[in-house]
């Protein structure tokens, strides 16, 4: 049995973090196991968040101002000479101090078995000051799988992978056949005691539902579409849009289709005025929230909503907000791409339209509007799903299940 785990987190959050995907991802899996293994976290140091720090888990803050100049100085260099611009995550410097200390920290506390989180780039420093530890490489994101042009190398050092679904996972095989045998899917959780249903709530309208980054490569403009050839006939459909907007370059997600991608790069200006816009004369009937909520509010507002809808047009690894949706006892609709359709069972837990396709999707919002018995149906499989298959615990118990075999 492994005397100890490494877990390498993500350098610009600290472990654990009061917010952050992947650093919430990396802690909340590890704290039902705190008992029975002995964990290293390293991470950064912004948003340290102590009351969550669990006593069995030992934790490291590494600060990173000074890796983040020097990466941004010879990434810049290699650039120049190349003629090759890369988003700095995707760069072949990129953070190597961070990496060298961490590996120091996990050699000091005798670290059997390593799990890295998110960036390949570590692994070749890593392997160089633990010889003998296992390094497993764990994914979280379809775009960086896509980009990565040195992954295939840079595999060779790892001794696993883990992806947060199966899509994610043979993604990176694609990359690496010679992993075929030590390949691993361990999907991300969510607490059922901040998102569980809520019963007898008095609904006076038909709600659909999107939480997510507000972004075109979301397809959140999708969904407007969609809602917008349904209003005329749907006197009571509201439209209700939660997340934070921020401008991404399309060049992160090569796995979109070339006519969506397009179609995203002809849309200039504030994306919520393009949204509010698409809506035509039924603005009014579309609410807009771009407030960072947390859990308790999240919750209300997947309990108030009658559908939950991911239009996303890239290839999603998870998709942690249609978990949440579906423990909240809500059916949901999503695209055919990435990792979003193992989250589902077609027509039992939920429904599936192709990415980018308006009238597909207003049908599938249509059905499940009209039938209220086949949605309650649909919404109660949603929940026994999320219970079976996506609570932090079911995560934990396949990470168990990973340490014991590399131990």
């Amino acid at each position: 049995m492994a005397k100890r785990i490494g877990v390498l987190s993500v350098p610009w959050t600290a472990i654990p973090v009061r917010y952050g995907s992947v650093t919430k991802v990396a802690h909340e899996v590890i704290k039902p196991l705190s008992k029975q293994f002995d964990f290293v976290c390293v991470g950064g140091t912004s948003g340290h968040d102590l009351k969550s720090q669990v006593d069995n888990i030992k934790y490291y803050q590494i600060n990173s101002r000074f890796d983040i100049l020097v990466s941004q100085k010879l990434s810049g260099l290699i650039e120049k000479v190349s003629k090759r611009s890369r988003h700095p995550l995707h760069r072949e410097i990129c953070f190597p101090a961070f990496a060298l200390k961490a590996a120091n920290i996990f050699k000091q506390n005798e670290c059997d078995i390593i799990l890295i989180h998110q960036l390949p780039q570590w692994l070749p420093i890593l392997r160089r000051k633990l010889k003998n530890a296992k390094l497993l490489l764990w994914a979280h994101t379809a775009e960086f799988v896509e980009e990565e042009k040195s992954l295939a190398h840079l595999l060779s050092y790892a001794d696993g992978v883990i992806g947060c679904s199966n899509y994610i996972a043979n993604r990176m095989l694609t990359k690496n056949g010679k992993l075929a045998d030590h390949s691993h899917t361990i999907y991300n959780g969510f607490d059922p005691s901040k998102f569980c249903p809520k019963q007898n709530i008095k609904q006076n309208h038909e709600t659909l539902l999107y939480i997510g980054k507000v972004i075109p490569e979301k397809g959140i403009h999708i969904l407007v579409e969609a809602f917008r050839l349904l209003a005329k006939r749907r006197p009571n459909l509201m439209l209700r849009i939660v997340g934070t907007w921020e401008r991404m370059s399309p060049s992160l997600f090569p796995s979109i289709d070339k006519n969506h991608l397009s179609d995203i790069e002809k849309i200039e200006g504030n994306y919520i005025d393009y949204l509010v816009n698409a809506a035509g004369e039924y603005t009014d009937r579309i609410s807009i929230s771009r407030e960072i909520v947390n859990s308790i509010l999240l919750s209300k507002e997947y309990q108030q909503c009658t559908l939950f809808i991911h239009p996303g047009l890239c290839e999603e690894a998870f998709g942690m907000p249609v978990v949440e949706a579906m423990a909240s006892q809500k059916p949901v609709i999503v695209t055919t791409r990435g990792g979003l359709p193992e989250l589902i069972e077609e027509g039992k837990s939920g429904l599936t339209f192709k990415s980018g396709s308006v009238h597909e999707l207003a049908e599938k919002i249509e059905y499940l509007l009209v039938d209220r018995e086949l949605r309650q149906s649909m919404a109660e499989n949603a929940y026994h799903r999320a219970m079976e298959s996506f609570t932090w615990d079911c995560s934990a118990k396949s990470l168990a299940e990973l340490i014991r075999h590399y131990s």
